[in-house]
């Protein structure tokens, strides 16, 4: 491994690093109203971090999905920001947090697919990460839709008890460890 790689492997965990505090300095300041527009701005200077150093320490393909991406998301934020009233945030929360649990399940299964064409030995770890990737991120992504339909009226708020449900938990837990092996 050349010193060059080896110096965009270090910088980009360290930025990593720096962004992860700067989100967990962000998310402790949103806590109070007095700093919440603080913790904004520590989130989103923490969010450029991380994406910089994604960008910059790895190897891109296609610029242009990049900025596309970033123009069309914009777009929608800004759009979104400005229509929505703020009674109907917590439902635009909600979806937006579904699509971004949605994102990380498309990433992990894509990278999945990528490994497998490649033929490549995927390592256990790799494949651990890549399985939870889509689990939490299919989750968050059924969860917040359920979140934003019982915010919307659409979902009644009580909880649906199945009578089996803890045998369908179990099996489907079964189902998802051995998804990964």
């Amino acid at each position: 491994m050349s010193t060059d790689a080896l110096f965009n492997i270090d910088f980009t965990n360290a930025a990593y690093i720096v962004a992860a505090i700067l989100f967990i300095l962000g998310l402790k300041k949103l806590g109070s109203p007095a700093t919440a527009r603080n913790g904004n701005r520590l989130s989103a200077l923490a969010m450029l971090v991380a994406v910089l150093a994604t960008v910059i320490g790895n190897d891109i393909a296609s610029w242009e999905w990049i900025l596309g991406g970033v123009i069309v998301g914009s777009g929608i934020g800004a759009y979104s920001a400005r229509k929505v009233q703020m009674t109907s945030m917590p439902q635009l929360v909600a979806i937006f947090n579904g699509f971004g649990g949605a994102a990380s399940a498309v990433v992990a299964a894509a990278e999945l697919i990528h490994l497998i064409d490649t033929k490549v030995d995927i390592a256990e770890n790799v494949s651990i990460t890549i399985m939870a990737s889509v689990i939490i991120g299919s989750v968050t992504l059924t969860g917040s839709f359920i979140a934003f339909g019982k915010l919307q009226g659409f979902v009644p708020s009580r909880p649906l008890l199945i009578p089996i449900r803890n045998v369908i938990n179990v099996a489907l837990l079964i189902g998802l460890v051995a998804s990964t092996v």
